[in-house]
């Protein structure tokens, strides 16, 4: 209906607008080559919104938006890659695509950040710090936003110093219908991006990872052609980051408030207002915009900076050490022995102080030289950014502040392609001991969970700002001897199994990676509760999942995973199945009992390595549909991203299952597939998760748990896992055509909504798939199959199905409430609807009616394929 509303009004308009062409028949001329042009490269595009656009462009430009303006920049080059393409990039979701292509301008807000795209004209006050974007429509009211373009927007000290910009959507009119905007002094041919320099600015952390690579993020795509306009600028951060800024855009960054000293507003074809954020100095491949990584920022920064060294010396005689030095709290106050130390052992030893590190130009080329950096947490260790592929970072964790050395810098080390280490301090060295004494709560219960609990400004007031670090150079000279002997295995260059041995002493701890494996499915206070406990639980409407970071016994006769701890004993029970909203299911998923606490522990017949998934081939496997959606999705989102360095542990084990799916179990784990019921031994892991992860139907989400995966992953998995050849839809003259056929009810000639529908995993990017949607199961067609179809980067369609083409018809009379009234029939339960409208349908298309439908099929295979 409101397609149909909008065609009409368009309809009217466009009668008005031919009026307007029929009194002057040099703009007919113009508009008419115009239109030719564009229909003959993009052919999809609307006619009748694309003369409403250009006859009111052509008021514009006569109207007083553009006074005599002044060209900017003539980038031709820009005008050959489409903006839309650009901007859709930024975008993720149907709808929000469906709203950015037919309004020209979207907002999109999270926890972190607020960015607003236009792809239509827009107009910069910058005396007004106001950017009005202009709609085709004259009819167009105005709508009022706020906007502070600085992606921490949960954090209000640091929105303290971001100052908030105006845009105003729709024209305003005068009395005498003219717009009334500022007139253009300036115009541009690329597009506009608007950041502040505001927020923490002067924290190196919070520098990147606030602006730097969410401005990398947002702007890359573009190749240079885009403007920046910078509010809260600030000169000597622009100096600072010159090298960045200019090979990101090849223009001079313009200050919002300033305007360089020039009056007037500036124009641009569109705009992006605000930044694009993942996570802490962080970039997921799988978020919007897809395809970016830290090794890609990483080598942006390379070439920004000119860092010759791509990965670590491979040999020399004594690994360059960088000692990051702080002036404040968190120092070394014993940093020449350290340094004394560190340089007996075999270390050539640099020590980098705060006024070092300021020049980021001569910095970045230092810290790429170095092969190992130590360092207190705290912002200097941003600069692990610089090192090479597969240096070493080592960072020492202060009391309390467990949690964000692993969040702020370790995790984001590891996925730099850096090894990381932690060297966690003992009470005795730390200055809290002296100014607390050993039995305060500051120093007795600094765990992370306890930690959190004591709100930010306490932790701050006391574990960031008072606290100073005094390494016991000498109990642990023999540690940093080892460490040395550590690095060395890292990097290849030392094989005795006798130094391969002590590796792991008592004064340098280095991070397991089940640790950051497990952290993975879990945020905010289940993963301190993981951290500080070694154990989690979460619950959803749709599954359960717990979380072992510690070693786990599995009994299989008695279906029972013991946790050995020192506190009090409690027993859960858990269905490892992702559909526990569903009773029916969840009557063939057998419970699995969990035992923590102090209990008596069997002998474990079997000691494995690595850790356990526990999951159920119960519920309704059999059903391709429910396979992907509850087992084998699930499964990939759990369990993908430990590199197949986990067991199988299979609950309601049927083996024609483990046979079906046999190639995607043996890509997830490289270890055989365990049956509890066929082998009662005791068997203990290094930790366990029970249960799966579920996103949504035939869904894989990356701003969920775990961040970053995404349904295109999931098909390049499958291809990798089946050997499928094709990645996207192949050029033919005759596209090849799947009939999904159904042996019981709803037989039809072309895929009717129903399980086989499921097999839209396998198929190459840019095809088409038609869902033919039987009567009264209209949501279940969009729900299970048409959104999916969607992310799995196919072209959907739907085929309705008519009265007349179902088998309903005659069962029951025209007028019978099953014809007339489906939601009726669902108001009396989903029992009752599915015996009417999915077990008892069958379909007898039209083939005439449904011709209609196969040749949009092959119009759109057309358009996804480029013409020779």
């Amino acid at each position: 209906m409101i397609l149909i509303t909008n065609r009409n009004r368009m309809a009217k308009e466009y009668s008005k607008s031919l009026q307007v062409l029929r009194a002057n028949s040099i703009i007919i001329c113009l508009l008419t080559f115009v239109l030719l042009f564009a229909a003959f490269f993009r052919s999809f595009s609307n006619p009748l919104h694309t003369w409403k656009k250009l006859l009111h462009q052509s008021y514009w430009s006569t109207g007083n938006l553009h006074n005599t303006p002044h060209e900017v920049d003539s980038d031709s080059e820009v005008l050959k890659e489409p903006l839309n393409l650009l901007l859709r990039r930024l975008v993720r979701g149907q709808e929000d695509q469906i709203e950015l292509e037919s309004k020209g301008f979207l907002c999109h807000s999270d926890l972190h950040t607020e960015v607003c795209l236009a792809n239509k004209q827009v107009v910069v006050d910058n005396n007004a710090l106001t950017v009005y974007v202009l709609s085709s429509y004259t009819e167009t009211p105005v709508v009022k936003r706020m906007i502070k373009p600085y992606p921490r927007k949960e954090d209000k000290n640091a929105m303290k110093n971001v100052t908030s910009l105006q845009i105003l959507e729709g024209n305003i009119y005068n009395d005498d219908h003219h717009l009334i905007i500022p007139a253009c002094k300036f115009n541009h041919s690329v597009p506009l991006l608007i950041f502040s320099s505001g927020g923490f600015r002067g924290n190196l952390f919070h520098e990147f990872n606030e602006i730097i690579i969410p401005l990398f993020l947002t702007s890359h795509h573009f190749q240079s052609h885009v403007q920046f306009l910078v509010s809260d600028f600030n000169t000597s951060w622009v100096r600072k980051y010159n090298k960045v800024l200019a090979h990101l855009s090849r223009y001079k960054v313009m200050n919002l408030a300033g305007n360089n000293n020039e009056e007037g507003a500036h124009c641009f074809p569109g705009a992006i207002i605000g930044l694009i954020y993942h996570d802490n100095l962080a970039l997921n491949s799988e978020q919007i915009p897809t395809g970016y990584s830290m090794p890609d920022f990483r080598n942006f920064l390379r070439q920004a900076y000119n860092l010759k060294a791509t990965d670590v010396p491979a040999a020399v005689k004594k690994p360059r050490l960088l000692l990051i030095s702080r002036s404040g709290s968190r120092r070394f106050l014993n940093e020449g022995e350290l340094k004394k130390v560190m340089k007996e052992v075999g270390f050539e030893v640099i020590v980098a102080r705060p006024k070092t590190m300021t020049n980021l130009d001569k910095f970045s080329g230092l810290v790429n030289t170095c092969s190992v950096m130590v360092g207190v947490h705290g912002a200097g260790l941003t600069n692990e950014i610089f090192l090479p592929d597969g240096a070493v970072m080592i960072q020492v964790v202060p009391l309390g502040l467990d949690w964000p050395s692993t969040n702020y810098f370790g995790e984001p080390g590891i996925k730099m392609g850096l090894k990381y280490l932690e060297y966690k301090i003992k009470p005795e060295e730390s200055s809290l001991l002296r100014a607390y004494g050993p039995d305060h709560p500051y120093i007795t219960k600094n765990d992370p969970l306890t930690v959190y609990l004591m709100g930010f400004k306490a932790v701050k007031a006391v574990y960031i700002d008072q606290q100073n670090v005094i390494i016991n150079v000498v109990s642990n000279a023999q540690s940093l001897r080892k460490l040395l002997v550590q690095i060395d295995e890292i990097w290849g260059r030392i094989s005795s199994k006798a130094c391969h041995s002590s590796i792991v002493d008592e004064g340098i701890e280095v991070e397991e990676p089940l640790k950051f494996l497990l952290r993975r499915l879990v945020r905010g206070e289940d993963r301190i509760q993981l951290d500080s406990t070694g154990f989690s639980c979460k619950s959803d409407l749709h599954s359960e999942v717990c979380l072992f970071n510690k070693p786990v016994v599995m009994d299989n006769n008695e279906l029972t995973v013991y946790v050995p701890s020192g506190e009090t004993q409690f027993e859960h029970m858990i269905q490892p199945y992702a559909l526990k909203d569903d009773a029916t299911a969840m009557k063939f998923v057998t419970p699995v009992k969990i035992l923590y606490g102090n209990a008596n522990l069997p002998t474990c017949n079997f000691n494995h390595s690595v850790p356990a998934v526990v999951f159920s081939t119960g519920g309704f496997t059999g059903n391709l549909f429910h396979e992907f959606n509850e087992v084998i999705i699930p499964l990939f989102i759990t369990s993908h991203h430990t590199r197949s360095r986990l067991q199988f542990l299979i609950t309601d084990y049927k083996p024609w299952w483990v046979r079906k799916y046999n190639r995607v179990l043996s890509y997830l784990s490289s270890h055989e597939v365990i049956n509890p019921a066929g082998n009662g031994s005791i068997h203990c892991f290094p930790g366990a998760i029970i249960g799966l992860k579920y996103h949504d139907n035939l869904a894989l989400n990356s701003s969920e748990i775990p961040g970053g995966y995404s349904m295109f992953d999931f098909k390049n998995f499958l291809r990798k896992a089946y050997d499928l050849k094709l990645t996207d839809v192949p050029k033919t003259k005759k596209p090849v055509l799947i009939l999904i056929s159904r042996h019981k009810s709803r037989s039809v000639l072309v895929g009717a909504h129903g399980a086989g529908l499921a097999n839209a995993v396998f198929m190459p990017a840019g095809a088409v798939m038609v869902q033919v949607v039987p009567l009264g199961l209209e949501w279940a067609s969009t729900n299970y199959f048409r959104g999916p179809a969607t992310e799995m980067e196919l072209q959907y369609m739907e085929y309705k199905i008519k009265s007349e083409e179902s088998s309903l018809l005659s069962t029951y009379g025209p007028d019978d409430p099953v014809i007339t009234n489906p939601e009726s029939i669902f108001l009396k339960g989903y029992y009752a609807a599915r015996d009417v409208y999915v077990d008892g349908q069958n379909l007898k298309i039209n083939v005439t009616r449904f011709r209609g439908t196969l040749v949009e099929a092959i119009k759109l295979l057309r358009r996804s394929v480029p013409l020779n």
